[in-house]
């Protein structure tokens, strides 16, 4: 039997070839691991606060510090880090909102209080100048996003906010998706002026882009709508798993020829609650719509559907409230057009700047629901119509002839008897009577009323 033996030469060279396999897998190894790493430092974004508190400045010093906030800035799609640069000369830095700026080492917040050289809601941070400690991170991007509601969802079949605990978490994926930012998250429309209308409009969030101006462009059925940062909010819709809400301020010539415009008495998101005056309000408010017919009987009213209205809420008139409960006469239909239907009115058919409706809950007068409330009839009766100025004239004749009077029994003492000083009394009364009927006759429209309080 011959054996055939390995030489040890042989063995050597397999083992050596096994080792280097080996070692280059654990090189290749590590190397994915560090690049794994630096990719994890570089998506991180710094914060200079912790998760819960935003930069307030000192009253005194005016030094930032960080302190609980009501609406800190928030991070999306990215690991966030907290805490100031260490070993570098800090220099304060101003962003804008939805900017993106290279920066070395660096950490910003959000400043929720107006300090001397920023506004308050601005993003500030902390930046290194020093050349020695540049790395190289991610340039954090700052997207600003006015929510409409505060906590929850909105519902805008109801026009109302409903609380869900991840709202603004909701909002933030459907609109920035994967997107790795800070965002700076504000609050609220801000009110519209008296010649826009607050409009609703439900879109999915394919087609809203948002741009750096902190402007939105809107893909709707019809046009590229462009709303200007500020005049609008937006918040994701109850139920609607990629449904955005936006409500914005539009001109009522545009809002109100795509779609019927309803006065409220109350500016949006205000109600009559449990008070006759306006005060923040989270009832819902979805007056319900007729179609309205004329039959032989009189008229017909059928309930319809409308998809969507927008809100006014500049009527300034002196208004009564309608109580269809105590009588008929005060029934009224809110028509698909906007017009109100007053059937007992003497106009039957009202435009928005003749009434408005509005949530109101009073139990003290069992009163709860959407009320309709009218403005009183102008004055008709012109203060220079030809009747006025003649018994004006009458007036100042009758005062000449008093005076005159007056004077007589003044200058003649045969006459200042009991009688006399009794009759010059009375004249001297219907004498300041008259002058002030005149008076009151000729101006009053133009009089003021301290004067004619005093008369």
């Amino acid at each position: 039997m011959r054996w055939v033996s390995f030489g040890v030469g042989a063995t050597t060279a397999a083992d050596r070839s096994g080792r280097s396999c080996r070692a280059n897998m654990w090189i290749m190894t590590l190397l994915l691991v560090a690049a794994v790493t630096a990719t994890d430092g570089d998506t991180a974004l710094y914060k200079c606060c912790g998760p819960s508190s935003s930069f307030r400045p000192d009253i005194i010093t005016s030094h930032l510090s960080c302190d609980l906030a009501v609406s800190p800035l928030q991070v999306h799609g990215a690991q966030v880090k907290h805490g100031f640069p260490e070993c570098c000369n800090k220099s304060l830095i101003v962003l804008g909102q939805n900017t993106s700026r290279p920066f070395s080492q660096y950490c910003i917040d959000k400043l929720e209080m107006e300090d001397d050289k920023v506004q308050p809601d601005s993003v500030v941070g902390y930046e290194c100048d020093d050349d020695d400690s540049v790395r190289n991170l991610t340039s954090p991007t700052v997207m600003k996003i006015t929510k409409c509601c505060l906590n929850g969802t909105y519902d805008p079949g109801s026009h109302i906010c409903r609380d869900i605990s991840d709202g603004q978490e909701i909002l933030q994926n459907v609109l920035l998706r994967d997107t790795a930012c800070f965002v700076n998250v504000q609050y609220g429309l801000s009110e519209c002026d008296s010649s826009q209308a607050v409009v609703t409009l439900v879109v999915t969030s394919d087609n809203i882009k948002i741009l750096i101006s902190g402007a939105v462009v809107v893909n709707t059925s019809n046009a590229l709508l462009t709303l200007e940062d500020g005049s609008f909010c937006m918040d994701s819709v109850v139920n609607g798993s990629s449904s955005v809400v936006i409500k914005f301020c539009q001109d009522i010539g545009t809002a109100c020829t795509e779609r019927p415009c309803v006065q409220k008495c109350c500016p949006d998101g205000y109600g009559m609650i449990e008070s006759k005056s306006c005060r923040p309000s989270d009832f819902d408010f979805n007056p319900q719509f007729y179609n309205t017919r004329s039959t032989n009987n009189g008229f017909e009213h059928v309930e319809a559907e409308v998809p969507s209205f927008a809100i006014l809420s500049n009527l300034e008139c002196d208004k009564f409230i309608l109580q269809p409960e105590q009588t008929e006469r005060d029934l009224s239909y809110l028509e698909a057009d906007g017009r109100l239907h007053v059937p007992r009115h003497s106009d039957r058919h009202l435009k928005t700047d003749k009434y408005c409706l509005e949530k109101v809950f009073l139990p003290e007068y069992e009163m709860e629901g959407i009320y309709t409330f009218l403005c009183f009839p102008e004055d008709t009766i012109e203060p220079n119509q030809i009747q006025f100025i003649l018994c004006a004239l009458g007036l100042i004749t009758s005062s000449v002839f008093l005076l005159v009077t007056f004077l007589v029994y003044a200058c003649l003492p045969s006459l200042q008897n009991l009688h006399g000083k009794t009759l010059m009394c009375h004249v001297v009364s219907l004498f300041a009577a008259y002058v002030c009927l005149s008076v009151a006759q000729l101006g009053g429209g133009n009089l003021d009323q301290s004067f004619c309080a005093a008369m």
